[in-house]
């Protein structure tokens, strides 16, 4: 609704980059959150909260550890990305350059969307749906508040940011209103973990970006970034690393056993 207010093409423009967002946050964000909950539905039932505390914990570092770099990639690349799947047609460079600072507003946000979901679970688990409704609504109205103001200096760049500062917004509050209130550190033990993973996520971020001006050399070092960042993050003890490297290889052994 903000965006019809702004010159033609802002609202495509949102359009066309949330759409890119949404891929690696349905694939990972949705589906890590989306697993925990039996998990930590089974963990409340039997009022284990110390257990209940460190799979909570996990499923969020998994999903830090795994978004945070996707943003670096998206906001580095955005620009090649976008002109790759959508510069055709009526789709000019200069909607190009929109949705591409779009998507870069999108991405400081994609570690916030994510993370939601694994505390919208934690608190179904402990059959609490009240307060992450209320705490949806007070960061809806911050962020028509922060739009409305954005938007006069940036356009639609202004509304995406203002989506990604009330989701981050969104999820300190769940985090803290699950600590105020039940006892629960939702990142128990990530000040050794998470310091590493923002280290590499901003090499992957600085390096992508470098390849940027050219597409063709940015999307064949796609793979290589990957890679990069998962030797590094496994050399340095990242233990969701692990955990995800061992659940791959168990998947390819499964496949290639029924093949």
């Amino acid at each position: 609704m903000l965006a019809s207010f702004l010159p033609l093409g802002s609202i495509s423009y949102l359009y066309y980059a949330d759409r890119l967002v949404q891929f690696p946050l349905g694939i990972f964000g949705v589906a890590i959150g989306t697993a925990a909950l039996p998990s930590l539905a089974g963990l409340a039932a039997r009022r284990e909260w110390q257990g209940f505390a460190s799979a909570l914990s996990s499923s969020m570092h998994l999903t830090l550890v795994i978004s945070l770099p996707a943003a670096a990639g998206l906001a580095a690349l955005a620009t090649p990305i976008v002109s790759l799947l959508f510069e055709r047609g009526a789709f000019s460079t200069a909607a190009v350059s929109g949705t591409a600072f779009a998507l870069q507003a999108y991405a400081a946000g994609l570690p916030a969307f994510s993370c939601v979901r694994s505390l919208v679970s934690a608190y179904y688990a402990l059959e609490d749906t009240k307060t992450p409704v209320w705490v949806a609504v007070g960061c809806l109205l911050l962020n028509i508040g922060m739009g409305l103001i954005l938007m006069q200096f940036w356009g639609h760049v202004g509304l995406a940011v203002a989506t990604s500062l009330s989701s981050w917004a969104n999820v300190l509050l769940l985090i803290w209103l699950l600590a105020r209130k039940k006892g629960i550190n939702a990142l128990e033990s990530s000040s050794a973990t998470l310091p590493k993973v923002i280290f590499l996520s901003l090499i992957v971020l600085a390096g992508a970006g470098c390849t940027a001006s050219s597409p063709l050399v940015a999307f064949a070092l796609i793979p290589f970034w990957i890679v990069g960042f998962l030797a590094l993050a496994r050399m340095w003890s990242v233990p969701e690393i692990s955990m995800l490297l061992d659940a791959l290889r168990s998947r390819v052994v499964r496949k290639r056993g029924g093949a």
